[in-house]
């Protein structure tokens, strides 16, 4: 059974690298980013990626904001 999954694993690996070579550069950064999303969904649980990107985009709007306003949203969590 092991050297069947290595022969499946060895010609997934082949046929991906026979067509990554056919898409242009901006399709393959996508690809890329979807691999990355579903493997760290698989490795830290569904959804996992995507808490992150969300984390990021308000951890870079606060940041963005002018201090006057991070300020009053800090202090109203106080």
């Amino acid at each position: 059974m092991q050297q069947s999954q290595c022969g499946a694993d060895l010609q997934l690996q082949q046929f991906i690298s026979q067509n990554l070579s056919l898409p242009n550069d901006d399709e393959k950064a996508i690809a890329k980013m979807h691999i990355h999303k579903i493997v760290m969904d698989a490795r830290f649980g569904q959804g996992s990626c995507l808490r992150m990107q969300e984390e990021e985009i308000a951890s870079q709007g606060d940041a963005g904001a002018p201090s006057s306003a991070r300020d009053s949203a800090q202090s109203r969590e106080m």
